[in-house]
């Protein structure tokens, strides 16, 4: 889903990273991205599905802006902590 606000972006940007999912040492791999590269994000929205443990997990993002930057395809295995994605952090109006 993406959203068609436009809001300003800052010069600020932040690392979308891979969440503590809770699977101790199990490997994750994410699955599918949500959005597309260049979509309008806001903070909480599911951008990506995880998997792990046979568990299907959804990434959220922190930050309302751009999504600006995927760094990691579909279908690759991930850490915990890994940056995956940039945001162009929108400025608080």
């Amino acid at each position: 889903m993406t959203h068609s606000r436009q809001d300003p972006i800052s010069n600020e940007t932040d690392s979308v990273h891979i969440p503590d999912l809770g699977t101790g040492e199990k490997p994750i791999e994410l699955v599918h991205w949500l959005v597309d590269e260049g979509a309008q994000v806001i903070s909480g929205e599911r951008v990506a599905e995880l998997l792990a443990d046979s568990v299907l997990f959804y990434l959220e993002v922190e930050q309302t802006g751009e999504l600006s930057q995927i760094q990691v395809g579909a279908g690759t295995r991930v850490e915990i902590g890994q940056a995956v994605a940039t945001i162009a952090v929108a400025e608080e109006s």
